[in-house]
């Protein structure tokens, strides 16, 4: 199984495996998409591939379930790793909940990278499920 330890190497492999990946225009954020549009954000260091997934908005989520809604987040962590939940603040005044998932480049071959993105679509799913009731309307 060849490695896939470059940036060029993981967007071949992705295509040939039927993902759509698209660059960002600073070139540093991958955004790779199936037929499906389940969207995947990347980056990719010398030393690491980063995998982000978008859950939903503080703003999203009911305000009298938000402590309940992060008490679960923190409890879930221990049950979905490696993948975790985490906070991206990029977007001024709505906090997002987001999955991610970091694997290191240097061994980094086909089959793991496979089992990756099937681990974080899954734990996506289960994402979407579980925030069901702390959602707004």
């Amino acid at each position: 199984m060849s490695k896939l330890n470059t940036k060029s190497a993981i967007i071949e492999f992705l295509k040939q495996e039927g993902f759509e990946v698209t660059e960002k225009e600073d070139g540093d954020v991958l955004v790779i998409s199936d037929e499906d549009d389940f969207i995947i954000f990347s980056a990719i260091t010398d030393a690491q591939i980063e995998f982000v997934v978008d859950i939903c908005g503080e703003m999203d989520l009911k305000p009298e379930k938000l402590l309940e809604a992060y008490r679960m987040l923190l409890h879930k962590n221990t049950e979905i790793q490696p993948t975790c939940y985490g906070l991206n603040d990029s977007e001024i005044g709505n906090l997002r909940i987001v999955l991610v998932d970091s694997l290191p480049l240097e061994n980094l071959d086909e089959s793991e990278l496979q089992l990756s993105l099937s681990s974080i679509a899954q734990n996506t799913i289960n994402a979407v499920e579980i925030m069901r009731p702390y959602l707004k309307g």
